[in-house]
């Protein structure tokens, strides 16, 4: 099945800065397919007949709870939720284990039945997590990656993705929906189900995604390693990012730094930037969700990647610096 998504661009033990500098990476570009299998089956939302509760909301269920098990039979996916529910009369009750923060709780549910006779528990839920972005960096050495520039987190909820195992593979732009003051664009990706996977997702945070590939991803604009810059190193001033407009082809396009050592929505410090490039402005409109995670470039360094748009005037937003991304994927 193929898969179309637009990856909204979320307003949502370290090391030093020695280590920062000494690496060497090559800079991403590529849009990216991500899919994060979260760690239980997630509750997106309560459905329930008319004047009626939703018998697992009226039984304490939260929504961004994660059940993990039915009348203690484990369960990981939603398939195998709705077989377990469907094993119970309804009218009678059963147990779910739920993971809610760190915590593991036990609820009792009593069903209810739909109009074809069948036992409900009255909640959505899902299991997978699909979106877009762009690749950040590859170590060429060992074939870590970053990407992304902020978290993954569920539309509906709107919190973190505590995933369980989770995946990246080439996407392919098939068109860009523009943004505008109040509604920020996105690109149109699509990837298949068959498509092989470029890589493992190991953690989903604040500043990104991070992994490690399974063989190193070219990149025609930049083949070679650049090495990173410090945050004191970043200046106002020219730069550039690296990003794919259509098909597969990373492009360079020209901004400008306008503020450094910024609080980004996300809490962390960032910069302020500019789209300056009029081709991509054109093109875009702004800054785009599934552009989050571009690489930006100065003075033929790595310093930082796209992680947000100004809803209000999308041809500015912010950028993380690369520093924190990398102290993140070494915690």
């Amino acid at each position: 099945m193929i898969k179309k998504l637009i990856l909204a661009v979320l307003i949502i033990s370290s090391v030093t800065s020695q280590y920062c500098a000494a690496i060497e990476l090559i800079p991403g570009g590529q849009s990216i397919g991500i899919v994060l299998e979260t760690n239980g089956v997630l509750v997106t939302g309560f459905y329930a007949p008319a004047n009626e509760i939703s018998p697992s909301e009226r039984a304490g269920i939260k929504i961004g709870d994660r059940i993990s098990s039915v009348n203690g039979t484990k369960i990981r996916t939603v398939e195998e939720l709705n077989s377990a529910v469907n094993q119970v009369e309804p009218e009678k009750t059963i147990r779910l284990e739920v993971i809610r923060n760190e915590s593991i709780i036990t609820k009792n549910v009593r069903l209810t039945k739909n109009e074809k006779g069948q036992s409900q528990l009255g909640f959505f839920a899902k299991h997978e997590i699909f979106g877009v972005g762009t690749l950040t960096y590859i170590d060429p050495e060992t074939l870590r990656f970053g990407a992304l520039g902020h978290v993954v987190s569920e539309q509906h909820t709107k919190l973190p993705v505590e995933m369980k195992s989770g995946h990246i593979k080439s996407a392919d732009i098939r068109d860009i929906q523009k943004s505008r003051a109040g509604n920020p664009g996105g690109k149109i990706a699509f990837f298949d189900d068959k498509t092989s996977m470029l890589g493992e997702i190991k953690k989903n945070a604040s500043t990104g995604i991070f992994g490690e590939l399974f063989e190193r991803v070219n990149n025609e604009k930049y083949q070679q390693a650049l090495s990173t810059a410090e945050k004191q190193e970043v200046h106002e001033g020219k730069a550039e990012i690296l990003t794919v407009l259509h098909g597969q082809k990373v492009e360079s396009f020209q901004i400008e730094i306008l503020e450094t050592g910024v609080t980004l929505p996300s809490g962390e410090k960032g910069m302020k930037i500019r789209l300056t490039d009029t081709k991509l402005i054109e093109k875009t409109g702004g800054i785009i969700q599934g552009m989050s995670g571009s690489p930006i470039i100065q003075n033929k360094q790595i310093i930082g990647a796209v992680s947000h748009v100004l809803i209000h005037q999308p041809n500015e937003g912010y950028a993380l610096y690369i520093e924190d991304m990398l102290k993140e994927q070494a915690s």
